[in-house]
């Protein structure tokens, strides 16, 4: 099953006669919940534009969600490691 989220709109830009005249634009903040879909999506674009990534995860959940969300763009062509021990080079 794959997940997908779509972001309906970009960041709203407030303008008017006055601050077109002053080629001056005011971008209204997004709430939280709007900043990290607008991130997951970016995040899922570059994935698609890679083609194929090799995603190294810790477990954590940081890591382990940007492996997730290869997974569910890219399927096979996204290989996700871990290591079962520390590692030193």
């Amino acid at each position: 099953m794959r997940a997908r989220v779509s972001i309906p709109r970009e960041p709203e830009v407030v303008s008017s006669f006055l601050v077109e005249k002053l080629e001056t634009k005011v971008t209204i903040p997004l709430g939280d919940e709007e900043v990290a879909l607008v991130k997951e999506e970016r995040l899922r674009r570059l994935f698609r534009e890679m083609a194929s990534v090799l995603v190294a995860f810790s477990g954590g959940v940081d890591s382990t969600y940007v492996a997730y969300v290869a997974n569910s763009e890219l399927g096979p062509k996204a290989l996700c490691i871990t290591a079962s021990r520390q590692v030193w080079l």
